[in-house]
């Protein structure tokens, strides 16, 4: 019988890969709404989109030491409990203050789960498959930055 390599298994760790990232399009298109049946004001709906960003940015270094201090693995079901929670808080908020508070601690639970899904997958799949397996995440995600840059870089030379 094959050993299962320690780790996350790769149907687990792509989906949660692209949770955290994906939760603040989620919210930009759910403000109107936030707004009206919350009765948020502009500050507080500003505050529900820049609480998570701002504790997801500040934190990822954190989340990463903790996964090598306390192992990627308890890290992510960690994290991933937690942003469960955390998820299902910022759906159920009864108030807008609730929400920018659940927002602030999604935000955390976003930074202690990411690095661990990053970091897991090259050194859980046997004979270097995790480089290959990475590749297509590396594009994804680099293929919109570089467009990006070289649009720019053509838009000002016409100038």
């Amino acid at each position: 019988m094959r050993k299962r390599p320690a780790g996350c298994h790769w149907s687990w760790c792509s989906p949660a890969r692209s949770s955290p990232s994906s939760t603040s399009f989620i919210v930009n298109v759910a403000l109107p709404s936030i707004e009206t049946d919350l009765d948020a004001g502009s500050a507080t709906l500003s505050l529900v989109v820049a609480d998570y960003g701002l504790t997801f940015a500040v934190g990822m270094i954190t989340g990463g030491r903790l996964g090598d201090l306390y192992g990627r693995r308890r890290m992510f079901l960690t994290g991933l409990a937690l942003f469960t929670l955390t998820s299902a808080a910022c759906g159920l908020a009864p108030s807008a203050e609730v929400l920018v508070a659940a927002r602030f601690l999604q935000g955390a639970a976003g930074a202690l789960l990411t690095p661990q899904v990053l970091a897991i997958p090259p050194p859980s799949t046997p004979g270097g498959a995790g480089g290959r397996r990475s590749r297509p995440t590396g594009s994804r995600w680099g293929s919109p930055a570089s467009s990006a840059s070289s649009s720019a870089a053509r838009s000002s030379r016409r100038t």
